[in-house]
């Protein structure tokens, strides 16, 4: 019901029911602002162009490295928070 309450979304690609992709488009449609971050262990399903559309702006393949999670945190909340600046 309020997307714009969250400051990231992060994902995972393979899940029940809707992919990471799927869920992302649907957040991005809803909340554009909010940046997203998947993971995914499958780097061949991953084309530039779809993510942008998406929403998404990092990607963190699996398996997953804390240190490599937080930068992508930080780098995505960071560049939201620019966009907003710049709006």
């Amino acid at each position: 019901e309020s997307p714009d309450v969250f400051d990231l979304v992060i994902t995972d690609q393979v899940m029940p029911k809707m992919s990471g992709m799927e869920v992302a488009r649907e957040i991005h449609a809803r909340a554009p602002r909010v940046p997203i971050i998947l993971f995914t262990g499958f780097s061949d399903e991953i084309l530039p162009e779809t993510l942008s559309d998406s929403g998404i702006v990092e990607v963190v393949f699996k398996p997953i490295i804390i240190k490599e999670l937080v930068a992508a945190m930080r780098r995505a909340v960071e560049s939201s928070m620019l966009t907003e600046l710049a709006e």
